[in-house]
């Protein structure tokens, strides 16, 4: 498993990679306000864990270009 996690002073942005009981690799991505119920969350199912690390690399550009600061970063097997 994999977490990532970026914030700026208002919000956050977190990601969660994981295999599920198919073997499939799940991207989950959550993200919202750090004061307010405000948010949402999603998932994308891929079949291998190359396309899994794509995804992720994707985000962080992204999250890089919108000025958050990446404070969490964990890798478990």
């Amino acid at each position: 498993m994999k977490r990532l996690r970026w914030e700026t002073d208002r919000r956050f942005y977190a990601v969660r990679v994981y295999q599920d009981l198919f073997n499939d690799w799940v991207v989950e991505r959550a993200w919202g306000g750090k004061k307010s119920n405000l948010g949402n969350r999603s998932q994308e199912v891929l079949f291998t864990y190359s396309d899994a690390e794509q995804v992720i690399e994707k985000i962080k550009k992204e999250r890089l270009a919108h000025k958050y600061d990446l404070v969490e970063s964990i890798f478990l097997q």
